[in-house]
């Protein structure tokens, strides 16, 4: 049947996709939210990096909401800094 063959042939040509094989999409592994923090002490620094200045810390089973992501850094909504999401938990 030379009608099923071209649909065939188009079926096939139109499931190859456009992505070289060895494209991968990156995703996020934090994102905003409210998360518990799991150590028993965890420091709030003024940006998202260890080499920020620490202005606080925060205890193991306290949870706290994520307004911003940059990396593994959550900025505490409210305000006072970022802390390491690979800390925490999300609830």
């Amino acid at each position: 049947n030379k009608l099923g063959n071209q649909a065939t042939a188009v079926a096939a040509s139109a499931s190859t996709s456009s992505k070289p094989a060895s494209a991968k999409t990156s995703v996020a592994k934090y994102s905003t939210g409210k998360y518990k923090v799991t150590s028993d002490t965890l420091r709030i620094r003024k940006g998202p990096s260890t080499s920020t200045k620490e202005v606080g810390k925060i205890k193991k089973g306290e949870i706290y909401t994520i307004t911003k992501v940059s990396g593994s850094w959550g900025a505490l909504k409210s305000g006072k800094g970022w802390i390491h999401l690979g800390y925490c938990k999300k609830v």
